[in-house]
């Protein structure tokens, strides 16, 4: 290549409205980019939006499902009381039973029969108290990124 091509070349792609273009291209490049990490920002942050509205719903039908049951507990407690067992039994006929009218009948070693349901420990569960949402619906996208795949210590 000669001289003259080498700086006709060099003249035509450092003309004004190729820097221009190529400018134009990077910002637009840049602005792409941008709004690629926004719509994401803002999709994910959507998804957990309704993640955590629809997590707080269910908190809340867990909550009105406990406190129906603690009536319907009460209730059972009210109705098999002894008070409310006696009125019932004299409003039907029975009446309570004396020793004289009560009669053993002795069986000659007879093993007691094994219980028709084992007796087994009820677990006890505490219900959670809290209505916060977990860590991973509040943290955003940028900053998940950031700590995830950059590899940025968090605060």
């Amino acid at each position: 290549m000669t001289h003259a091509t080498r700086s006709l070349r060099q003249a035509y792609r450092e003309l004004p409205w190729r820097q221009q273009l190529r400018r134009l291209a990077w910002a637009l490049a840049a602005i792409v980019i941008v709004t690629s990490v926004v719509l994401l920002e803002v999709h994910f942050s959507t998804q957990n939006i309704v993640l955590g509205s629809e997590w707080q719903r269910t908190r809340r039908r867990i909550l009105a499902t406990q406190n129906e049951n603690l009536v319907l507990e009460s209730r059972l407690a009210e109705l098999t009381s002894r008070q409310v067992l006696l009125s019932q039994a004299k409003e039907q006929g029975y009446r309570p039973v004396s020793p004289e009218h009560v009669h053993y009948v002795p069986v000659p070693a007879e093993a007691m029969p094994a219980p028709a349901v084992p007796n087994i420990p009820e677990a006890k569960l505490s219900p959670r108290t809290d209505d916060t949402l977990p860590e991973a619906y509040t943290i955003s996208l940028i900053k998940w990124l950031m700590y995830d795949f950059f590899l940025v210590p968090e605060p």
